[in-house]
């Protein structure tokens, strides 16, 4: 997940000028120059908003928190909690 959006976000610049941008109204390219700008930075998904974190980190992360819910779920059905 993290790894493809990094992919995505670095690909906008390259996309953007592959298009007929310069015959667009000067609106438009108002517009283009903020989103070209913004795609200078690197985009990281980030863990607490310090750590880096990679597809394989966020899908284990998902995986547990679903597998605590399903257990905390099961306990307050049969009236344990």
């Amino acid at each position: 997940m993290g790894d493809l959006l990094t992919y995505e976000w670095n690909s906008l610049t390259e996309l953007g000028f592959g298009t007929n941008w310069f015959a667009c109204s000067r609106n438009i390219h108002n517009l283009l120059k903020i989103i070209f700008q913004r795609c200078q930075s690197q985009f990281k998904l980030l863990g607490l908003g310090v750590y880096p974190v990679s597809s394989e980190t966020f899908l284990s992360i998902i995986m547990s928190a679903y597998s605590y819910i399903m257990v905390l779920n099961q306990l307050k059905t049969k009236g344990h909690l």
